[in-house]
């Protein structure tokens, strides 16, 4: 009976000790104001026909392929979240259609940028 107790109690302890050393190493990605430094910049398509111009608490889009010229729209009360691989979710708010909306971005390299299509710094 004794030593029932003693290896019980012994078995409880070693559990115990095991479950206070493990910590979890992974953190749930956290929302950030504004835009990451890696972005910022003025970017442009290949053909010359959309260009984003990202600050830090604003992103600016021209489209020039639009009837009438250019066509400007602007996002602001911008957050975004690093998802991983250089990528990045934005939460912003659309000026032009007064709402929020979700996009997201992916840094290949300093000179490159990809959004739905491949974007080159100016």
């Amino acid at each position: 009976m004794k030593t029932r107790i003693l290896t019980a109690t012994a078995t409880l302890a070693l559990g115990l000790e095991i479950g206070l050393a493990y910590t979890p190493s992974t953190h749930a990605a956290t929302w950030h104001r504004g835009t990451p430094k890696a972005l910022r910049g003025n970017w442009r398509d290949s053909t010359h026909k959309v260009w984003f111009h990202i600050r830090k608490s604003e992103i600016d889009m021209y489209k020039s392929y639009t009837p009438g010229g250019k066509f400007g729209q602007g996002y602001n009360r911008l957050k975004y979240k690093y998802v991983g691989h250089h990528t990045y979710k934005f939460k912003m708010f659309d000026m032009k259609y007064r709402h929020y909306t979700t996009d997201t971005w992916r840094y290949v390299n300093h000179n490159l940028l990809y959004h739905g299509g491949l974007f080159y710094r100016y």
